[in-house]
């Protein structure tokens, strides 16, 4: 088995550290991009629970308007042509 000299074990030494360098980085670079996912990721979490509580209201709007409407429609259909001049007949 043929021994390797010190010169080229320092040789393969250096090269192993800068590709360990490289992978470093690359570690760092994929730490980056994970803790701005993460923000990214809280960003909508919370725009999400805004639109929720936005629909929640404006679902609860929606059904109050509704009753109204209802109610105003039931009472228009109470009410023929005829009866709304004696109405404002009786008002004069």
């Amino acid at each position: 088995m043929a021994r390797k000299s010190i010169k080229e074990l320092n040789i393969l030494n250096q090269s192993l550290k800068r590709a360990n360098d490289s992978v470093m980085l690359e570690i760092k670079s994929y730490d980056d991009d994970i803790k701005k996912s993460d923000e990214i990721i809280q960003t909508l979490m919370e725009e999400d629970w805004l639109l929720k509580d936005k629909v929640n209201s404006l679902n609860s709007k929606i059904t109050q308007i509704k009753s109204k409407y209802e109610e105003a429609n039931s009472h228009s259909n109470n009410f023929d042509s005829s009866r709304i001049r004696e109405y404002f007949s009786n008002i004069e």
